[in-house]
């Protein structure tokens, strides 16, 4: 997947889709459902949809890691919380038991 079908598939039906957003905002004579080369209306509201929660969820994902970094000093310093982490160790024990436990009642 390279640069030309990021344009083509993702891209250009956002732009297609704000366009006509904008149009049928302002009530003008551009308000009807555009044309996707190559591309059902359904794909291309798909990858659009899809396009634009991604750069959502990677920008809210970055300024987060920022933010903490900036912030948390313990965060930055790389200190853990002890008490997570038995509670992490606890529970992959529980689960590990469990999965024990499973195998032992399909065994039999």
């Amino acid at each position: 997947m390279g640069r030309t079908v990021l344009l083509s598939n993702f891209v250009e039906p956002i732009w297609q889709l704000l366009e006509t957003l904008q149009a049928c905002a302002a009530g003008g004579e551009g308000c009807k459902v555009p044309q996707f080369n190559g591309l059902t209306d359904g794909s291309a509201v798909l990858h659009a949809t899809m396009f634009m929660l991604a750069c959502t969820t990677n920008v809210l994902f970055m300024s987060g890691t920022l933010l903490l970094l900036i912030f948390h000093k313990d965060y930055r310093a790389g200190v853990r919380d002890e008490d997570l982490w038995q509670q992490v160790r606890r529970k992959h024990h529980e689960i590990i038991a469990w999965g024990k436990q499973r195998k032992e009642m399909h065994d039999q």
